[in-house]
């Protein structure tokens, strides 16, 4: 039974325990117990690799050149182009403007008539090609014919189990008679393609009339579910650094391109559990989708005198749509809503924290692949989080006399990635991560500059900073078929509190170090390694550990 004075403590009363213990030596000097809000941060995912940008699309080749002789010249007055709809008339004609009054060879003429194919290409109409037309020529004009590459037929063969009116819906933009546009051919079939549970392939076949092409589209059931089984290093000292996992996914179960995901992580002090179903809505590319999550931990090691343990439940609802999706560039928006309950209990003290968290965030991310320099892929994102902090009356109380977190918070994350080919098996890698607030935050919201996803020389959990940024420099090299090694060096720079009070203290932390990677994979089975040694203070939240390793290994069913 809980006396009723254990309801007066405030977001400082598990501190003020926590400095009481540690005066009687309890705790290590200098280190903080976690509570939910920072705990979640371990939990959250890496990035998600790239995904193919070219699943069951066709292959369009580009057309030879024709060869023939330079042949008799001819005096050309004008140039009259036929068969053109799709493009402006008066931009065609400019393309071949300096022909006029000039005197060419039929192999100069198929000059000018590659100069409007590829300015369809450019435009997107992969199919579209000019030529010289026989012809008898009067008074110097010269034809050239335009056969735009009209889409003929569109069949589509769908035993995947996805429902057909979906399908339908995302074939809409591609009508018949209609020039063939790759943007919008790529951006409907990748979007059908990525829909889980689904096998894509397309065909492109000459039509039944002159200038057309018919498109076949098949589509097939694909795998309904995949399961991950995990095992990492990369949990809290105090609620077990080893930790176990299972992600489960399943696609398309009820026939409507929809995705149900969960997962749990488990550790010795440690239970989470994630529940959440997306589906699409409309034929744009839009995902609807909710998440439910909870999480339970007690703090063992160091910290088991104060008795803390805690949970953590999340609700949330979001919406993604793709602007844009090609077969080398993505774009889309984000924009969620979550709820956020965050219960801290430290028995020893018998103090209590309850907090609230309601949180609305707007974001896009994407990525491109180009050829510059031997070809990259660049990634990006950025998230505007508005939320808001609620905490119970003698809670806040006890807020406004220190870090006056409660209320309205503003939070900007951006994310920026390069990879660079450097030659057939060596790539360099440059990563960007940076978060400013308007405020000072709970340590929900705050960003974790130490770990296996930050700065790997140091524990997880280490220097979590109201505003900071984090830049890691990664170069790899392909030892063999599915392995890859790799040297790398994280600088993070933060600062813990927006604004600062006096008993902070030195209110900035740098971390930095350097190590060595080794990825692979055999079959369904994959595993990471990395080590590193800290270029910088000694941690705060464990021992130090010079080097700290870290280990991650993954089978998948």
């Amino acid at each position: 039974m809980r006396i009723g004075t254990s309801r007066r403590a405030s977001v400082a009363g598990p501190w003020c325990s926590f400095l009481f213990l540690q005066a009687l030596g309890a705790t290590p000097a200098l280190a903080a117990p976690p509570d939910a809000g920072s705990l979640l941060q371990d939990l959250r995912p890496a990035p998600a690799a790239a995904r193919p940008g070219n699943a069951g699309l066709p292959t369009i080749a580009e057309p030879a050149a024709r060869q023939r002789d330079a042949g008799p010249a001819i005096a050309v007055g004008a140039i009259r182009i036929t068969g053109a709809s799709a493009l402006p008339l008066p931009e065609l004609q400019a393309l071949v403007a300096d022909a006029a009054g000039r005197t060419l060879t039929l192999a100069e003429l198929d000059e000018l008539a590659r100069r409007i194919t590829r300015r369809y290409r450019e435009a997107g109409y992969l199919l579209a090609r000019a030529y010289l037309p026989a012809q008898e020529i009067r008074d110097g004009v010269v034809e050239i014919a335009v056969l735009e590459g009209r889409l003929g037929a569109l069949n589509v063969h769908n035993r995947s189990g996805l429902d057909d009116d979906l399908v339908a819906a995302r074939l809409a933009d591609l009508r018949p008679g209609e020039a063939l546009a790759g943007p919008r051919l790529e951006r409907d079939l990748l979007l059908l393609s990525d829909l889980p549970g689904v096998e894509l392939r397309s065909t492109l076949r000459p039509g039944a009339s002159v200038g057309t092409t018919d498109l076949d589209v098949q589509l097939e059931a694909g795998r309904r579910w995949a399961t991950d089984l995990l095992l990492d290093n990369q949990g809290n000292r105090y609620t077990g650094e080893w930790r176990a996992g299972a992600n489960v996914s399943g696609g398309n179960l009820a026939g409507l391109g929809d995705t149900l995901a969960l997962q749990t992580v488990v550790s010795s002090g440690l239970r989470h559990g994630r529940v959440a179903w997306q589906l699409p809505v409309g034929a744009a590319g839009t995902q609807l989708g909710a998440a439910w999550s909870g999480m339970r931990y007690r703090l063992g090691d160091d910290f088991s005198p104060l008795d803390a343990h805690g949970t953590a439940v999340i609700g949330s609802a979001y919406l993604l749509h793709p602007l844009l999706r090609s077969r080398r560039a993505d774009l889309g928006l984000q924009a969620m809503v979550e709820h956020k309950r965050l219960h801290d209990d430290l028995d020893a003290a018998d103090t209590r924290s309850r907090k609230s968290i309601d949180l609305l965030t707007l974001g896009a991310s994407g990525q491109r692949q180009d050829d510059w320099l031997g070809g990259g892929r660049s990634q990006g994102s950025a998230s505007l989080a508005v939320g808001h902090l609620g905490l119970d009356a003698a809670a806040e109380a006890g807020d406004a006399a220190g870090h006056r977190t409660a209320g309205r918070f503003v939070r900007l994350n951006l994310a920026a990635a390069r990879t660079q080919a450097l030659g057939a098996a060596t790539s360099l890698r440059a990563d960007l991560r940076a978060q400013a607030a308007n405020g000072n935050l709970d340590s929900a919201e705050k960003m974790s500059l130490g770990g296996a996803q930050a700065v790997r020389a140091y524990p997880q959990g280490e220097a979590s900073a109201d505003d900071a940024w984090l830049a890691t420099l990664e170069l790899r090299r392909v030892l063999w078929a599915g392995w890859q090694a790799s040297v790398f060096y994280d600088l993070a720079h933060g600062r813990t509190q927006h604004d600062p009070i006096a008993a902070d203290g030195d209110n900035s932390r740098r971390l930095a170090g350097g190590g060595l990677g080794l990825a692979g994979s055999v079959g369904d089975f994959s595993v990471q390694f990395s080590i590193a040694w800290r270029d910088g203070s000694a941690p705060t939240s464990d021992t130090d550990r010079h080097p700290r390793a870290w280990m991650q290994a993954v089978q998948r069913f």
